[in-house]
């Protein structure tokens, strides 16, 4: 014998025979410590690498043209000046049928005392539907088309009548047109 003294457990005719899994190996080092292993622990490496790449390439996107909004689509494709040039009450109107929105702007005028300004929407075959009361004060109003009207663009009218405050009282114009205007396409 050598004399030599041999660890508790470990029989050096065993040791070469165990699998790898079981060999010991040395420990590894955990993050570095301080702010930098912190940071490291993060991962805000990667995350500014990513961020960099992503608005890299929404600027490539945008200025190859990729992320531009349709100007056809975004343009009134139809409008409307109703009332006359040197009328007391004119209004302009648009309809931006992407949107399925109707804009429209007083030009000039407002309804008399004690009464309103109701808009109607004449369509091709001349049945009026109310559209709005015109809210006094106000300059401009936004409103969005049903999907039936915005399929009914090509001749229709806007009509302006006088009606008692509250607008008509039996859902169809009783007072006097004070303004009308064909929607057109815009060019």
């Amino acid at each position: 014998m050598s004399g030599a003294a041999r660890p508790p457990g470990r029989d050096p005719k065993t040791e070469a025979q165990r699998p790898a899994a079981e060999v010991d190996l040395p420990e590894e080092e955990g993050p570095a410590p301080g702010w930098r292993g912190f940071l490291a622990s993060l991962g805000l490496g990667e995350l500014v690498i990513g961020s960099m790449a992503a608005s890299l390439l929404a600027f490539a996107a945008w200025e190859l043209g990729w992320m531009q909004p349709d100007p056809d689509l975004a343009a009134p494709a139809y409008h409307a000046r109703i009332g006359a040039e040197e009328a007391p009450l004119r209004l302009a109107a648009e309809v931006t049928p992407a949107e399925g929105l109707l804009t429209l702007e007083l030009l000039a005028g407002q309804a008399a005392p004690g009464r309103a300004l109701h808009l109607w929407w004449v369509s091709a075959d001349g049945a009026p539907l109310s559209l709005l009361v015109w809210p006094e004060g106000a300059a401009r109003q936004d409103l969005p088309l049903s999907p039936a009207l915005a399929t009914r663009l090509e001749g229709a009218v806007l009509a302006v009548t006088d009606e008692p405050a509250g607008g008509a009282p039996e859902g169809r114009p009783t007072g006097a047109v004070l303004a009308t205007g064909a929607l057109r396409r815009a060019e």
